[in-house]
This record gives structure tokens, sequence and C-alpha cells, in this order.
């Protein structure tokens, strides 16, 4: 049994990390790995289970490190500005220790950038170069800031949502079919997630506004309980319903019975894309952007100012229809990916 050293922002407690937590532990087990997980305190209510050591514990890292076989590191966006003052300075701990122990890192299905801090750009041109370490990135501008930054290659892969693996784990099929036999009715809600972070309260009051003048029921939910508008928020918006997060499949059972969902969060924007569930996406980092881009997705941005532009875009979205799924073709597989270089390493 290989031993492996996973580490991501898990444990916070939303959506997007509780996700990818259970694919990544899920695919390396499948693989006949024992796995130890690195990420933040666990949060009440999160579905991912304990975490094993914190992501800033330099000497618990260590231990662990020099006692696997490689480290992972899963998925989410780990190597920018927002994450730390280093670009990401928890996986800078990770990436010197493997160094130091002489551990390969697999690094899967993660963005890269944006890096445009001096320190952090250092440090990476010298990690990325100097460890022993390959790369699936799944944005196409981080594939391109990743290999100018360092001069190496970088793969070009979807999120692991899209895996055949989260496929299969999730029944993601199964919950689009569900909804192809039995549609929401018209008359359901459709859903609001905003984030406290990046806010466009000018843009979130249009958005709502043109959905209420056409006739819409909306309620709020919350992929963050932490991160995203709550009830008092919402209520300045109109809406006085909140969902709740409770864990990933009540999450996917609660977007599959929506007619439609608005969201400033990129997972909950790439679960709706694979469950056929309409959405407006109000993008508010390179992340999303670049994912609409690709899969030819109207949308609206925290930068947006002019009603006329928003409504349009909302309207445009809304009447997009399910996006292209052949197009996800045209990325590498994450978690394939992973399991041909587990074998490598």
């Amino acid at each position: 049994m290989k031993k492996v050293f996973l580490e991501a922002t898990y444990g916070i407690g939303n959506f997007g990390d509780d996700l990818l937590w259970s694919l990544f532990r899920e695919q390396l087990i499948a693989l006949g790995c024992s796995v130890t997980i690195g990420g933040d305190i666990r949060r009440a209510g999160a579905e991912a289970g304990e975490i094993d050591v914190h992501r800033t514990d330099v000497v618990g890292k260590a231990r662990v490190i020099a006692g696997v076989d490689f480290v992972v590191i899963g998925g989410g966006g780990q190597f920018n500005d927002n994450s730390s003052r280093s670009g990401g300075a928890h996986l800078a701990i990770t990436f010197a220790l493997s160094r130091l122990f002489g551990r390969r890192i697999l690094v899967c299905g993660t963005g890269f950038g944006p890096l445009s801090k001096p320190f952090a750009r250092r440090l990476w041109r010298l990690l990325a170069r100097k460890t022993n370490s390959v790369y699936a990135l799944r944005e196409a501008e981080g594939v391109i800031a990743f290999e100018e930054l360092t001069g190496r290659d970088a793969v070009l892969c979807c999120d692991p949502i899209f895996s055949e693996f989260a496929r299969r784990a999730l029944k993601l099929d199964q919950l689009a079919e569900q909804r192809a036999a039995h549609p929401p009715l018209p008359s359901a809600p459709g859903l609001i997630n905003f984030r406290n972070f990046r806010r466009n309260t000018e843009a979130e009051l249009v958005i709502v506004g043109e959905l209420l003048a056409e006739g819409h029921a909306l309620e709020g939910l919350s992929a963050d309980d932490r991160g995203d508008l709550g009830t008092d928020e919402l209520r300045v918006l109109r809406i006085e319903t909140l969902h709740p997060y409770r864990g990933v499949a009540p999450f996917l059972d609660t977007l599959v019975a929506a007619p439609f969902v608005v969201t400033q969060r990129f997972h909950v924007l790439c679960a709706c894309a694979i469950l056929g569930v309409p959405v407006v996406p109000l993008v508010y980092a390179e992340k999303m952007r670049d994912f609409c881009l690709w899969m030819g997705l109207p949308f609206v941005t925290t930068e947006d100012t002019d009603p006329k532009q928003i409504r349009s875009a909302v309207r445009a979205a809304l009447d997009n229809g399910p996006v292209d799924q052949a197009r996800l073709m045209e990325r590498v597989d994450p978690l394939e990916w992973l399991r041909r270089n587990a074998w490598k390493a």
C-alpha cells in the first residue's frame, strides 16, 4: 500500500472543498493508497472528515511527508495572490519539505495565479523548477502563467468534478437524467448564491430585480454558511428563504431541483453545468471567467456597473440552456491523470 499526503484547503466547510476532498481521497483509496489529509481546522457541519494535520503545522507536515511515498496537491485555487502573502505559504512549506525528503509532488486540478507579488513570483519560480513535481492545471490562463514563470510544461485539465470518476462517485449522470425526466415546475423558485468576497452589490440588485420583474420566485442558497450571504443580507435583496449548506449530496439534490441558479461560486457553476441546470454566473475570478469563455456561457462580472448590460447578460444566460458537454473532452481528465502519475510516483 502506497502512502500519500493529500493537501488543499480541505475542512473549511463549503461545497467546493468538501467535493474535492471526497473525490481525491476516494480516488487515491481506490488506487490502493493510504491517505493522510492536510488542510484547515474542520468547521462544525462540514461533510469532509477530520483533518490529520493543519497545513501550516511545519513539524506535523514534516513527520507525515517523511513517511509517505508521494504528495498530492488536490484541486482548488492554490497558487495565487489571495492565498497568502507568499501566494500559498502552506504550499511553500510542503514543497520545501518534499524536496528535503525527496518526495514527488503531483499538482492536480488546481488553479495557478494570478501571482503579481514579486516575492511570490520568485518563490514559485524557484520551487517549481527545483522540486520533483508535475502539474495538471485547470485554467488556460493558469497554464500560460505557469509556463511563462517557470519555463516548465503543464497539462491543461478540466475541474475534477467533470472527471469520469466524479460522475460515478457522485452519481451525476443519474441526477441529470432524473432532472430531464422530471423537470422543475416553472413556478418553482430559482436559487440565488452570492459570496461575501468581492461583492458587487449593484450587480446583485440588478440581477435579482430583473428576475423578480420577470415573475420568478427566488430563494437563497448557501454553499458556505460563513462565506456566502446569509439571511439578513438576502432580505435586503427581497429574498426571505435560505437553503443552508448541509453537505455535498444534499447540495446536489437542491441544485438539480431548481429551475435555474445564480451563483458567484465556481464549483456551484460547474455542478450546474454538468447537471443541466441553467445558470447565471457572477464572475469574480479567473477560474470562473475561463470556464464561461470555454463553455460559451454568458455571464455578469463583479466589475460590471451598467444595469442594461447586466440585465441583458442575465436574460442571455437563462436562455442559453445546458452547456455543450462535448467540450469537456477538450481538456485532460484530472483524476485519470492522477491515476497514471501516481504509479510513476
